[in-house]
C-alpha cells in the first residue's frame, strides 16, 4: 500500500510573477494507505496538487505524536482518528503562511477548530487568505438514519446541525462529490451565495484499475478462483461488490434479491462490524456468497476485473469511488435508482 502522502515542494506555477510555490494544508482523518473511497480521493487530491507544483502539507492520524493525538474510530475499528496538539494549531497559524486550507469532513472535530483558528486569525490581519476550504464526502443525515435509533435519532439531528452548522460561519466554501450530496447542510452555504458551493470532481487512478490488471498474478488467481467457485456453485455469473461492511451500506439487501438471480453468486471485497450478520443472513438463505476481507493493491484492482457485474447497493452514497474503480475496469455496474 501507498504510504500517507505527505508534505511536497515544487515551484508555484499559477502566478509566474510569484517567489514561491502555492501552500496548501490538508486536514483528513481519512488518507492512504486506508482502503476506503474517502482515503482514496483524498490521495488523488494530495498527488495532484503536488503534480501542479504546489506546496501540499497533510495533517493525518498517522502524522506523528508530536502533532496528533491520534485514536480508534469507534464506528469504524479499522480507522483513526485525530485529536490536533494545541501548539501544533499554534504553529500552524505562525508558520510560513498557507494559500489555502482544505478540511475533510464529516466528524473531524479538530478541523474545526483549526478553521476557526485560521478563521479569527484572518480577521485580525484584515487578509482574505487563507482560503477555508471544506470538503464533504458522505451524506451524514442518512447515516444517522441506521445508527441512532428512537429519540436518540433526533437528538443525533440536533447535535449534528447544532456543530456542523457553524462551518459556513468559518469556511469560505463546501465541496462535495455531487450536486446532489447532503443538501440539506449545503444550502446553509448557499444561504449568503450560491457560489459558495461546488462539485470537487472524482478521479481514478487508470494504471491501477483497468482491464490488464487481469494479466497480474493476483488477476490470474481471482480469474481461476472464480472459475472454480461458479462451477462448484452451478452459477454463471459473478457478482462483485467492494466496500466496508456496515448497515448504510445496503449489502443485506444485495444478499436478499440473491434468490432471485437464480445464475448469479456474489463476492464481497471488504469488511466491518455488520459481516457477522451477512454471514448468518446468507446462511439463512442458502445463497451463494463469498466474503474475500479486506483488499488492497494489485489484489484490490484485479478483483473488480473478474466481475461479471459490479453492484453498489448503496442509497447513502455520494458518489462512490467504487464506482469509477469498475468503471475504469470496464466492467458493467448496476446501481440503485436514488436521487
Amino acid at each position: 500500500p501507498a504510504p500517507p502522502p505527505s508534505s511536497s515542494s515544487a515551484p508555484r506555477n499559477d502566478d509566474p510573477n510569484s517567489s514561491g510555490p502555492l501552500r496548501v494544508l490538508i486536514c483528513s482523518e481519512n488518507v492512504p494507505p486506508q482502503v476506503n473511497g474517502i482515503a482514496r480521493r483524498i490521495g488523488c487530491y494530495a498527488d495532484g496538487l503536488k503534480n501542479l507544483g504546489c506546496d501540499v502539507d497533510v495533517l493525518h492520524p498517522d502524522s506523528g505524536s508530536s502533532r496528533v493525538l491520534s485514536h480508534t474510530n469507534p464506528w469504524n475499528f479499522t480507522a483513526r482518528m485525530m485529536i490536533v496538539r494545541p501548539y501544533q494549531i499554534y504553529k500552524l497559524l505562525t508558520g510560513t503562511p498557507y494559500d489555502v486550507v482544505h478540511v475533510v469532513m464529516p466528524a473531524n472535530l479538530s478541523a474545526m477548530w483549526i478553521l476557526a483558528a485560521f478563521k479569527i486569525l484572518r480577521c485580525i490581519k484584515r487578509e482574505s487568505k487563507p482560503a477555508l476550504v471544506v470538503s464533504w464526502h458522505c451524506n451524514l443525515v442518512d447515516y444517522l438514519s441506521h445508527f441512532a435509533i428512537g429519540p436518540a435519532r433526533y437528538l443525533a439531528y440536533f447535535f449534528f446541525y447544532l456543530l456542523f452548522g457553524m462551518l459556513p460561519l468559518i469556511s469560505d466554501r463546501v465541496l462535495t462529490p455531487t450536486k446532489k450530496s447532503e443538501p440539506r447542510l449545503v444550502k446553509l452555504w448557499k444561504r449568503s451565495s450560491s457560489t459558495r458551493s461546488g462539485v470537487c470532481f472524482t478521479g481514478v487512478n487508470k494504471t491501477e484499475f483497468s482491464p490488464e490488471s487481469l494479466d497480474t498474478d493476483w488477476g490470474r488467481n481471482w480469474m481461476a478462483s472464480k472459475e472454480k467457485y461458479l462451477a462448484r456453485e452451478g452459477k454463471e455469473h459473478l457478482l462483485v461488490c467492494v466496500g466496508r461492511l456496515s448497515p448504510e451500506k445496503g449489502v443485506d439487501e444485495l444478499i436478499k434479491v440473491l434468490p432471485s438471480l437464480p445464475n448469479c453468486a456474489l463476492w464481497l471485497a471488504g469488511d466491518g462490524p455488520f459481516r457477522p450478520e451477512l454471514e448468518r443472513l446468507a446462511q439463512q438463505l442458502s445463497v451463494p456468497v463469498k466474503f474475500l476481507g479486506y483488499q488492497s493493491g494489485t489484489a484490490l484492482h484485479s478483483v473488480y476485473a473478474v466481475a461479471d457485474l459490479f453492484v453498489c447497493p448503496s442509497l447513502t452514497e455520494t458518489f462512490g469511488q467504487t464506482v469509477n474503480e469498475a468503471l475504469a475496469s470496464r466492467v458493467r455496474v448496476a446501481l440503485p435508482n436514488v436521487p
